[in-house]
Formats: C-alpha cells, structure tokens, sequence
C-alpha cells in the first residue's frame, strides 16, 4: 500500500466498508436470535427485543435442557457426527489413494476421477436418495443419517491432489522399511 495510487486507496476502502455491511447483515439476525433466547418470554412475545437482551432470563434454556426429547435428538446428533465422519474419513482415503497413483495397468483412473466431479455438479435429488434409503432398509436408522453422504467428493478431490503432491522419495522410503 506504500506506492499505492489515490484511485488504489479508494477502491480498498470502499471494499472494506461493502465487506463490513455485508458482514453486519449476515451477523445481525444472529444476534437477534441469541437476544431474544435470553429474553423474558413476555417481552420476546411483545415485540420489545431488537439487539440486545430485555429482562434477561435463562428460562428458555432451563426448559430446553429439561426436555427429555433434547438430550436424546443431542445424542443423535453427536452419534451421527463421530461416526459419519469416521466413514467419510476412511471412504474419501480408500478412494483418494489409489486415483493419485500413476499405474499404467490401472487405465479407468481418468474415468473415476470426472465420474466424482460429475456427481458434485449432478446430484440425484431427494426423492431418489429416499427411494434409495427406503429400499435398502435403512428407514428410522442411523444409517439413513450417515451412509447418503458418507462419500465426500469434495474431501477425496482434495485428497487426491494432497498424495498427488506427495514427494514420490516418501514412498520410496515406505515401501523400503515394509509398509
């Protein structure tokens, strides 16, 4: 910014000032929303809350945690995320791997890597994903949660390009102590 021209000068502080502004747009309804859980119900109900808090009150949170429905919907939710993201992890891994490496009998590894970028642009929607989840008998399980998604094609594009990086001495080096 030092040898910066004048015209420089204004379009950066007008790009930070937009920035802000749209900032404060997406962060206002948030804070909002957090007001209006720490208010006393009678004022939320009242129209009174704007951005901060009237007659503070942990009330709504009290009554949340006492639900018995909470806890068990927050088990779930953990549950699905510890082992959704063991799955993805493991799945993305065991196919990110093998598309990185330059085998000449392995001619397919061109064809699987654009079916992966096909299936970010193209998706199947979601009466076919139901269909899918209903046929298979995962209905009212955990599995309808975690398997749908359990391939993330983005994670296993930017894995592949990470072992594609990957100084081929490494391997070397693995390959010569056993691995």
């Amino acid at each position: 910014m030092r040898y910066a021209t004048a015209s420089r000068k204004l379009f950066v502080a007008c790009n930070y000032t937009f920035l802000l502004l749209v900032s404060l747009l997406c962060l206002l309804p948030l804070i909002q929303v957090l007001s209006v859980s720490f208010s006393s119900s009678q004022a939320a109900s009242a129209g009174l809350v704007k951005l901060l808090p009237v007659d503070f009150s942990l009330d709504s949170y009290r009554y949340i945690l006492q639900k018995k429905e909470f806890v068990a919907s927050f088990g779930i939710t953990v549950q699905r995320v510890a082992i959704g993201y063991c799955i993805n992890l493991l799945l993305a891994l065991l196919s990110a791997y093998p598309l990185s490496k330059e085998v000449k009998d392995f001619g397919m590894r061109t064809y699987y890597a654009w079916f992966f970028v096909f299936t970010i642009l193209f998706g199947g929607g979601l009466i076919p994903t139901y269909i899918a989840v209903s046929e298979t008998g995962l209905l009212d399980t955990i599995w309808a949660l975690i398997l749908p998604g359990a391939v993330g094609v983005f994670n296993v594009i930017l894995l592949l390009n990470f072992f594609r990086g990957s100084p081929k001495e490494i391997q070397e080096s693995a390959f010569m102590d056993g691995a």
